[in-house]
């Protein structure tokens, strides 16, 4: 078993991963629920994945659908979520550093912070991964190992309270966040 299945082998129990491993799930449908249960059904393990969804992405789904953007209008939102993850615009600059010392400064119009949920077809996610371990790679976000494969992976818009929790730091504005969505309501 890959170690990235580790708890939830703890929570179910060997016997119940190992049907989960076996197991076979088709999702119709890819709008605003189902783009979000392949993903969540990807990352517990489920043997294959089956993504049925014949329909195209149209300028309506753009305000709910995680993979509808302006560059996916027209593309069959199978072909759309095979492998996506949502990203914002990087606002800070960025360097790249040698031995302490700043290189090179990219242009930021083209770098994105890259957030979760990270959406990929189950059987492209597990080669990626397999083959990352077997390389010994470390990797930073799952997209990377299934870019590696020479794959694309299609980035929708973010949105800057998608946070994700890492330092104290990033819990006082999430906290900070949450107090205002309750002060709206």
């Amino acid at each position: 078993m890959m170690e990235q299945f580790i708890r939830t082998q703890m929570l179910l129990g060997p016997e119940a991963m190992e049907r989960l491993q076996s197991s076979h799930v088709a999702i119709f449908g890819l709008g605003g629920v189902g783009s979000w249960c392949a993903e969540a059904l990807c990352r517990t393990g489920v043997g294959q994945l089956t993504l049925v969804d014949h329909d195209v992405i149209s300028a309506s789904n753009l305000n709910r659908q995680a993979a509808a953007l302006h560059s996916t209008l027209g593309m069959e939102k199978a072909e759309a979520t095979g492998a996506a993850a949502p990203a914002i615009p990087v606002t800070d600059t960025i360097k790249r550093v040698e031995n302490g010392l700043a290189v090179e400064t990219p242009d930021r119009s083209s770098l994105f912070a890259v957030q979760t949920p990270q959406v990929f077809e189950a059987g492209l996610i597990r080669a990626a991964v397999e083959k990352a371990v077997e390389e010994g790679v470390t990797l930073t976000d799952d997209c990377a190992a299934v870019e590696r494969l020479g794959k694309r992976v299609y980035l929708v818009e973010g949105d800057e309270e998608n946070l994700k929790i890492t330092t104290p730091v990033d819990l006082i504005l999430a906290e900070a966040i949450l107090q205002a969505r309750e002060d709206r309501i």
